[in-house]
């Protein structure tokens, strides 16, 4: 499989003998998706969505049971992980780890409850999200340290850089079903997921600016990291929803009154508004790569598919926030699209996982 690198200067691709670092995005993209069928469903009130929801969900679940073998083998003495963790191009994927745990943890929040009673789901939700806080703080700290200590060129910079920051900022989607769960405790929950949720936005923000930069002073990023480029449309997602299902748990536990979910809905369509734009910029990148070349096949492909399969997501809660019924039929046209693309995906990934998991 094609490993990610940048080039000169940095390990190569055969001083690697791990599992691609990425490999977790397939539990990301796959828990926002469990997430958008069920908030389409409610939309449109189809509740055959529902079930299919809790099929994505499953396999959701399944997948991160299965991919969890070769991240915890990093930890074995003489593993790859610190080699990793300083590899400008592989380092940063790693943190798809923790934030497909949050991702996880936030899917068994809203979805979790239509297929099991919502103590249990509850139970999981918070098992997950406390695990992926835990993970995501260390891994956030671990790599800033090493990323931003001056002894990388500007070339090494990559979509990529989102993601460590990103992770910090999904601790607030984590924690937001626990809100209407434990209401006794939802003054410190919604606290500390504002925390989490400013703190990521603020990183993701740096990084992006560190992305343009990049992008500005130094030709394109190759083929095999055309993936990382689309992986800046995820803050804006993230904020957009986080900060309507936020909203919308304070609501129902009377910390704030109806009138939050129309501030909230204004965040999400201001940060949709820039999503939009970066997805046609990432769009117009790797038309211009797949012209000097085919863009191989890797795990790296959910990077692709997670930040849009969030911006819908977005884009469903902001057709709602304002009751938009004439866009209705585009989030049903997104929803399909995205569907059939994560199926690909993972049908082209499934002959990988074999060979993932001896690794």
């Amino acid at each position: 499989m094609s490993e990610p690198n940048v080039g000169a200067g940095h390990p190569a691709p055969s001083s690697f003998t791990s599992a691609h670092p990425g490999w977790f995005g397939a539990v990301m993209a796959s828990a926002v998706l469990a997430n958008v069928l069920a908030s389409e469903g409610s939309l449109i009130d189809a509740l055959w969505l529902r079930p299919a929801a809790g099929g994505v969900l499953v396999i959701a679940s399944l997948l991160s049971l299965v991919l969890l073998v070769p991240y915890l083998r990093r930890l074995r003495p003489g593993g790859v992980l610190v080699v990793e963790l300083g590899d400008p191009a592989r380092g940063p994927l790693l943190a798809t780890f923790p934030a497909g745990l949050l991702l996880l943890a936030t899917a068994w929040g809203y979805v979790g409850p239509l297929m099991v009673p919502a103590s249990v789901a509850t139970a999981v939700c918070a098992v997950l999200a406390c695990a992926g806080v835990l993970i995501g703080l260390v891994f956030s700290i671990a790599w800033s340290t090493s990323a931003l200590r001056g002894s990388q060129g500007i070339a090494a910079i990559n979509g990529g850089w989102v993601i460590p920051p990103m992770g910090v900022a999904l601790v607030g989607l984590a924690v937001s079903p626990l809100i209407p769960a434990w209401p006794e405790y939802s003054r410190t929950l919604l606290i500390i997921a504002v925390m989490f949720l400013g703190a990521g936005m603020t990183l993701s923000l740096i990084m992006i600016t560190l992305v343009v930069l990049r992008l500005v002073l130094h030709p394109g990023l190759p083929a095999p990291l055309a993936p990382t480029m689309w992986i800046p449309i995820a803050p804006a997602a993230v904020l957009g929803i986080a900060t309507l299902r936020l909203c919308s748990d304070a609501v129902s536990v009377g910390l704030v009154d109806g009138s939050a979910m129309l501030f909230a809905g204004v965040i999400d369509a201001l940060t949709l508004g820039f999503g939009l734009w970066w997805a046609l910029f990432a769009a117009w990148d790797l038309r211009r790569l797949r012209r000097l070349g085919p863009i191989p096949f890797q795990p790296g492909w959910f990077a692709f598919l997670f930040p849009p399969t969030a911006l819908a997501l977005a884009f469903i809660g902001a057709v709602q926030a304002f009751d938009a019924v004439h866009l209705v039929w585009l989030t049903v046209l997104v929803v399909a699209a995205l569907f059939a693309f994560w199926a690909y995906v993972v049908i082209r990934s499934i002959p990988l996982l074999p060979a993932t998991i001896r690794s």
